[in-house]
């Protein structure tokens, strides 16, 4: 390999290490709310969305925003799937054990008796009947790059469901220096999130 084709891959290499910094002290540092309390009409629109996921600290995309805006819509005249029964006291644990529980990034929280105003702060001994909308982003389109000592690959990857889970497929272009033969390769990528 020359002294060029080195270079390049030690300068991808460092950026790719500032980078990977840079987000982790981002995210380190960051003040972020993952709960935020809106009113009902305010969390189904794509600016309710963008501004629990601002809170949030969760990059959002106008697509994504109107896709969970539209879900919320969808979800208002149906029973949830889980109803937690807690006072003002346990509300901000159980919050955080259904996150934690669900995967989500961001959670949007109504009062269904109120659609119009944002939930009031109940009283400690008060019991909660709240709506909460756990979200999980996940971006329609990923670019994913690999670079090894003498090799890299780079995946364009589209958001599929595979197996009821949320996952990525699409093609990838590898090129290993140390291959004989054909050093460029062309197929497929697949991820799938086990967790």
């Amino acid at each position: 390999m020359n002294d060029r084709v080195k270079k390049i891959i030690l300068a991808a290499l460092l950026l790719a290490v500032f980078l990977a910094a840079a987000v982790w002290a981002y995210n380190h540092c960051a003040k972020t709310q993952p709960v935020t309390y809106e009113p009902q009409q305010q969390a189904e629109t794509p600016q309710g969305v963008q501004t629990a996921a601002n809170n949030a600290g969760v990059h959002v995309s106008p697509d994504q925003a109107q896709e969970v805006a539209q879900a919320v819509q969808e979800a208002k005249p149906w029973t949830p799937d889980q109803v937690i029964q807690t006072t003002g006291a346990g509300m901000t644990q159980a919050l955080a054990n259904v996150q934690q529980q669900t995967g989500a990034q961001v959670q949007i929280v109504t009062d269904p008796a109120k659609p119009d105003k944002p939930p009031d702060k109940p009283k400690p001994e008060e019991s909660v009947n709240l709506n909460v909308y756990n979200v999980k982003a996940y971006p329609k389109r990923m670019l994913e790059v690999t670079v090894y000592r003498d090799a890299a690959d780079v995946a364009y990857m589209t958001r599929v469901t595979v197996f009821k889970r949320t996952g990525y497929l699409g093609p990838v272009v590898s090129y290993d220096a140390d291959r004989a033969g054909e050093k460029v390769r062309i197929g497929a990528r697949l991820t799938i999130p086990l967790d």
